[in-house]
């Protein structure tokens, strides 16, 4: 089965005797212009891409001989896949990674450029051969642009005659568009216009997920393809004798229910198995109709007719589709059901059909409750617009903005407003850059998406003063110096303060410290019971000289009759820094900031614990010898214990 996904897809489109005939079908190769809705609004239909699936539908079960043509469109429209043979899996591997980052939705939504792109895509393939078709997949209706092009208005009607001229051109060249719908803002009335005008045909999901069960999952297999899409779908007047019809609809209820004076086009059909009943030979239809019912318990029955009449609502007449325009004028709850009473073969039939509970509220207002009429920005930067919106709709609201384009573009030209919510936004602007240094008076407008949703100012002015660098700068820093004068002082007087406090501390903590402080207790090595005491601390100096020289003064003398040195000892710092620094240090440092030194002037030695210096760090209770002399240095009890976690450099001064 050469093209049996692909021509099982089509068949199960089939529904009248305007589509493509099945030897046409059934051609030797097929070219396939795939369309894909990319507008803002898949965002939220469409949040697994199930875009993606549906393509690959196509990429994967083409033949090697046949073509495929990949479009996306919103505002604009991108050729992503020229046409072109699938002659192997590198090829379709390559499709498949190309065409996902191009499906993010964005923008709106432009059917008539869709479509004059697909048209000229097919025209553009020379192949005598091919069966050529459009495969179109949309989430919305036509809506090009909703400020330029606002629906009901005089652009909007000229828009959709151009979109007719498009699909009659299609016809000509023997395109069917086959549509593919997901989403219950879907505008049937279009797309069965454009299937009728083409020989194609529609399909309508309620949402992605509908699509994803009753068309992608069952794609995936071959025999459930087979199954349930190999008979066309046809219409006729003949019933066979044992067929029970049964009612159904392409209409689903919106979730979030519906706005007053809100207009919606509802189509149902007798189905026989596969195929579209409608009135003739075996069928006379008495009444077919849409009963509402609201929560007061009044009734409205709205007749369904199949005669082809624009004012029905219908698009073509006996083709077993009975439509009309339902119209939500009364607010408050209600029960749609589909109704249908006639005849079949004779006997009397009588089909019902609940469609569902929905509701109706008001139209919404969105409010622009605070903005700045002046604001000025530097030539060639993004114009910044704070805004801040309310919504008192109970529906989520989409806005549209634009700007006089000799002013400049808005980077994003919606917002989103959440039911009942109030938002903070900020608006970008990127100003023409032939604009001269000056004040503009420039005007936004801000449209709802909806045309029954009010807003208290839909067009702002503005004062928009230009300015260059160093006006900028003079600007910025004036507006903001009751931020910046304090940051200032911050970053001043922090480390002015800190740098105070830190010569407050070396001061009063340190200082104190650098003095000699303690007991050394000295004797002659001759006689060890003649022990002398040198008070250290009484004389609150830095450095100490006890000298063995009886000719010279010092702070203390030893007699000694073979040597004429001085033994020095002072406070020194463990690690050389700024006063404010050490003041830091000695208030939260856990180790000792200074050290006691004993040293020795030449030729003297110090003699500790088997080793010789002449320089050496000096501890409690230590005990050395030099000259005549023995020393034993004695901490007082009242010095704070801070010893050094630095153990004694036992190199420094050997000799």
């Amino acid at each position: 089965m050469r093209k049996l996904i692909i021509l099982l897809l089509i068949l199960s489109f089939s529904i009248s005797t305007y589509a493509a005939p099945l030897s046409d079908l059934n051609s030797e190769t097929l070219a396939v212009s795939l369309v894909i809705d990319t507008s803002g609004s898949m965002a939220q239909t469409d949040p697994q891409k199930l875009r993606q699936a549906v393509a690959d539908v196509f990429i994967d079960y083409l033949n090697p001989e046949d073509y495929l043509g990949i479009i996306t469109f919103n505002s604009a429209v991108d050729l992503e896949i020229p046409m072109q043979q699938l002659k192997d899996d590198t090829i379709r591997s390559s499709i498949k990674s190309n065409l996902g980052p191009k499906l993010e939705g964005i923008a709106d939504t432009d059917y008539k450029a869709a479509l004059d792109k697909a048209n000229l895509q097919l025209e553009s393939l020379f192949n005598p051969d091919a069966t050529k078709i459009i495969i179109f997949l949309t989430d919305g209706k036509p809506d090009p642009n909703p400020i330029k092009i606002p629906a009901g208005s005089q652009a909007m009607n000229k828009y959709m005659n151009g979109l007719w001229g498009t699909v009659a051109s299609i016809s000509t060249n023997k395109y069917p568009v086959y549509s593919i719908g997901f989403s219950d803002g879907i505008d049937v009335e279009v797309l069965n216009r454009i299937a009728t005008e083409t020989g194609g045909d529609v399909r309508i999901y309620k949402d992605a997920a509908d699509l994803d069960t009753n068309l992608v999952k069952m794609l995936k297999s071959r025999e459930k393809i087979v199954e349930e899409l190999l008979a066309p779908q046809e219409v006729t007047s003949e019933v066979g004798v044992n067929v029970k019809p049964a009612l159904v609809s392409d209409f689903w209820l919106k979730n979030e229910g519906y706005r007053k004076g809100e207009k919606a086009v509802i189509s149902a059909s007798l189905l026989a198995g596969n195929t579209r009943i409608h009135s003739g030979k075996d069928l006379i239809v008495e009444s077919f109709q849409l009963m509402i019912e609201q929560e007061d318990g009044n009734k409205l029955n709205i007749p369904l007719y199949d005669d082809g009449l624009a004012e029905h609502s219908d698009i073509r007449a006996n083709d077993g589709l009975w439509s009309n325009m339902i119209s939500f004028d009364k607010n408050g709850k209600a029960n749609a059901k589909l109704m249908m009473k006639g005849k079949l073969k004779g006997q009397e039939i009588s089909l019902e059909k609940d469609i569902g509970e929905y509701l109706v509220e008001e139209p919404g207002n969105i409010s622009l409750t605070s903005y700045d009429k002046k604001v000025w920005v530097k030539k060639g930067d993004i114009l910044k617009i704070p805004l801040r919106l309310k919504n008192d709709s109970t529906f989520r609201e989409t806005l549209f903005i634009q700007v006089d384009e000799g002013f400049g573009k808005v980077l994003t030209n919606q917002i989103d407003l959440e039911a009942n919510s109030d938002k903070d936004y900020e608006l970008d602007i990127e100003l023409n850059p032939n604009l001269d240094k000056k004040v503009y008076n420039s005007s936004i407008s801000l449209n709802p998406r909806d045309v029954n949703t009010t807003i208290d100012k839909s067009t702002i002015e503005y004062d928009v003063e230009l300015v260059g660098s160093f006006e900028s700068i003079r600007r910025n820093f004036a507006e903001n110096s009751s931020l910046l004068l304090p940051l200032v002082g911050i970053f001043i007087g922090l480390p002015l303060l800190a740098f105070v406090l830190g010569l407050l501390f070396y001061i009063t903590l340190l200082k104190p410290q650098l003095n000699v402080r303690g007991t050394l207790v000295c004797w002659e090595e001759a006689n060890t019971e003649n022990r002398t005491e040198l008070d250290l601390s009484t004389l609150k100096k830095n450095k100490i000289i006890i000298t063995l020289d009886d000719n010279k003064t010092a702070d203390f003398k030893l007699s000694s009759s073979r040597y004429d040195y001085d033994i020095e000892l002072y406070k020194d710092l463990v690690k050389k820094s700024s006063k404010f620094i050490l003041g830091w240090k000695v208030l939260l440092s856990k180790k000792a900031i200074t050290e006691l030194i004993v040293k020795t002037t030449q030729p003297g030695i110090i003699e500790h614990e088997g080793d010789i210096f002449t320089k050496m760090s000096l501890y409690d209770e230590d005990e050395f010898i030099s000259g005549e002399y023995s020393f034993k240095y004695i901490k007082p009890k009242t010095m704070r214990s801070k010893e050094t976690d630095e153990g004694r450099n036992v190199l420094e001064g050997r000799v």
